[in-house]
This record gives C-alpha cells, sequence and structure tokens, in this order.
C-alpha cells in the first residue's frame, strides 16, 4: 500500500513533513494544487487523495526555489 504522506502547517505553510514519495521531498512548501491555493495542512491531504489514481498538478517552494511537478494521488490497493 501507499506510504500516507504528512503534512503540516508551520507558519502559515503547508509543509512535507514526512511518508514524501514521488516528486515531493521531506520539507517542500505546498503552495497550490491544480491552481488552487493551499490554506491549511487538512485542506491539502484531502486535495492529495480523492480521487484515487488522479494526477495533479503541484506547486511547490524546495530549497528557496518555486518548481511545478506532477503529483498521482495514492490508489486504493
Amino acid at each position: 500500500p501507499a506510504r500516507t504522506l504528512e503534512l503540516s502547517s508551520r507558519g502559515g505553510a503547508v509543509v512535507v513533513t514526512g511518508g514524501a514519495r514521488q516528486t515531493l521531498e521531506q520539507g517542500d512548501v505546498l503552495l497550490t494544487v491544480d491552481g488552487e491555493s493551499v490554506l491549511s495542512a487538512g485542506q491539502a491531504r484531502g486535495m492529495l487523495r480523492d480521487p484515487p489514481d488522479t494526477v495533479r498538478q503541484l506547486t511547490l517552494r524546495r530549497s528557496g526555489k518555486v518548481k511545478t511537478v506532477r503529483w498521482r494521488t495514492p490508489s486504493l490497493q
């Protein structure tokens, strides 16, 4: 089964804190999902979970640089 992506809100930002896989790394700051601003860790978890096997476009900040990556939501397996 897919590992659970762990996110937390820190200082007004949503940060990957564990379970990173695919194109996400621990410490990445999630800015948008499919162009929609991410306002909380709970909102981001919902956006990255449903529906399974959907490809999302994420904008994130890593090491001070903004980048866009593709993310596939975990399958139900």
